[in-house]
């Protein structure tokens, strides 16, 4: 999905809402940084 907005020059909106106290769980964190890599590794 990544490459696919890359493409057609769109931005991909993630839906990463904060818990209650206002931060962004670990978990998710730990997804994003997996994903953030990935594109790193495919040169996006």
């Amino acid at each position: 999905m990544a490459l696919v907005c890359r493409a057609r020059k769109v931005n991909l909106l993630l839906d990463v809402p904060p818990d209650r106290r206002g931060i962004i769980p670990a978990p998710t964190v730990d997804a994003l940084l997996r994903l953030r890599r990935n594109l790193d590794r495919l040169g996006c």
